[in-house]
């Protein structure tokens, strides 16, 4: 009876749950300014299941330029679900910190401000 219940413990503490991490894009929009500081977006997308090995900032822009048809030049900002602050995205250590809150299962939402479209409306 052991030798049945030994492979099937072994193969239970053996099953790594799905470690892709999500983040919501949101793009072709613009900051406004009212009470606070908020995104004014056209479009949002989610993404999940993303390879947190492979995440860096230049994942981030592959998937605006490719999957998401976003042209340069722009700006990206990061934030919570749950937060009011925004946070720039410039380089892998803002990337990394992003990583760090999505693998807790956190939802991150990063924004992308076009260049052209840099002026804050008041």
């Amino acid at each position: 009876m052991n030798l049945f219940v030994f492979p099937l413990f072994l193969n239970w503490v053996f099953f790594l749950p799905d470690m892709g991490i999500a983040v919501k894009f949101h793009y072709r929009g613009r900051f406004v300014r009212d009470w606070v500081i908020c995104y004014n977006g056209v479009k949002e997308t989610l993404i999940e299941d993303l390879d947190p090995d492979r995440w860096s900032f230049f994942e981030i822009t592959g998937i605006l330029e490719t999957d998401l048809l976003v042209k340069k030049p722009y700006r990206l900002w990061w934030m919570l679900d749950e937060e009011v602050s925004f946070r720039v995205i410039k380089d892998d250590a803002a990337a990394e910190v992003v990583k760090h809150y999505a693998l807790k299962k956190t939802l991150v939402l990063i924004f992308l401000l076009n260049i052209m479209w840099m002026k804050v409306v008041l």
